[in-house]
Formats: C-alpha cells, structure tokens, sequence
C-alpha cells in the first residue's frame, strides 16, 4: 500500500514537471513569434530633408501676375561655387502644380557659355541671379538669367513669355538689357575695351528677336 502511493506521488510529480516544461516551451515560442511579427521599425525621413538633386538649393523666388489674375511662381535652383553662383534650372509652378523646367544648358547651347560649372551660369550673387522684366512691351514679365561674369558687363539670357503657350520659351542673349517703355526699346550698355563703351538700342520685333536700332558710342581712349 505505501509503495503504491509512491508510485502515484511520482507520477503526480513527473505530469506537474512536464506541464511546466510545455508551458515555459509555449512562452517561450509566443514571444519569438511576436519578435518576428513586429520587428523594429525605423522612421521615414521627412520629404523635405530629402536634399535637393545636385547639391542645388533655392537661390531666390519669384512671382508673375498673369492677365487673368493668376500668379505664377518662379523658383531660381542653383548652387554657390567658391566667390559665385550658378543658375541650373528654373521651375514654374501655379500653386502646388508645377507648369514648367527651364533649364540654363539651352541657353547655353545655344548662345553662351558654362558658367561655375556644366550646364550652369555665373553670377555674383542669389540676387543677381535672375530677374522679371517685360523685354518685348506686351505686357508679360519675361526672364532673364545672368549669363557669366567677363571683365565688362554681364551678358543675359532671356526667356520670353508665350501667353498662347502658356510658358516661357528661349529668345536670345544680349547684355544686360533695361527696358525703355517710352521708346519700345531695350537699352545695352556694355565695355567694349578699356576706354571703349557702347550703349545699344534694340527693338524686338514680333518673332522675339532682337534688332539693333542705333548705338552710342563712348569713346575716351588716349590718343
């Protein structure tokens, strides 16, 4: 009789044991489980600590009212290069929506020259960088982008704006150019050589080119 209730003590014993086992075993499974099901996550990066393509950051922005009371943005990307700044692209955008990528290189294939680097112009400063004037007297602010930086001054590329387009479209290059409203011209001054300056009118005819009506000259060279 006392051997028998050995026995059962026993196995009461060995099935408390086992179920412990099965028990720290499950636990021990539920929480590798959860381990894998939600692993540690890392925040994303706010869009706009994204850095810019290029290294380019916004030299400066600007707005153009448009006739029908619409204003168009116009952000000047670019990138400063030891004593300079350099234009790349120009973006337009009506609110959130971006409209159009003006981009310095078709300029410079066409009329200038790299400026700080490839595909970028010169300037002295993010504030002399670009600028809105109506170049060609319909009424519209037109762009105008420093070229680079000669030993005179700067030459200008010019973007006119096409109301029919609903963009700015390439024009031409000249030195810097000040609109006259009271003569439909445009005003160059430019050094020519040391004691040599001219002063150019042009009037932009109706395909948005530039023709020289007269020029001024300056002449105090030593004889």
């Amino acid at each position: 009789m006392k051997q028998k209730s050995i026995l059962i003590a026993i196995g009461l014993l060995s099935t408390v044991l086992c179920l412990w086992g099965c028990e720290k075993e499950a636990a021990a499974s539920d929480t590798q489980v959860s381990t894998e099901r939600y692993p540690e996550t890392q925040a994303a990066e706010p869009a706009d600590t994204v850095p810019p393509q290029n290294g380019d950051i916004v030299l400066k922005t600007m707005e153009a009212p448009l006739a029908d009371g619409r204003v168009l943005t116009l952000s000047v990307m670019g990138k400063q290069a030891e004593y300079f700044y350099g234009v790349r692209e120009i973006t337009v955008s009506e609110g959130t929506e971006l409209r159009q990528s003006i981009l310095i290189e078709e300029a410079i294939l066409a009329d200038g020259i790299d400026g700080i680097d490839a595909g970028y112009s010169e300037c002295p400063s993010a504030e002399t960088s670009a600028e809105l004037k109506d170049v060609n007297f319909d009424g519209f602010f037109d762009l105008e982008v420093t070229g680079w930086l000669p030993n005179n001054t700067s030459p200008c590329y010019y973007w006119c704006w096409d109301p029919v387009a609903q963009q700015f479209e390439y024009a031409f290059t000249l030195w810097e150019a000040e609109p006259n409203p009271e003569t439909q011209q445009l005003i160059c001054w430019y050094k020519v050589e040391n004691g040599l300056y001219y002063t150019d009118h042009y009037h932009v005819n109706e395909n948005n080119e530039p023709k020289l009506v007269s020029r001024d000259v300056e002449d105090v060279r030593p004889q």
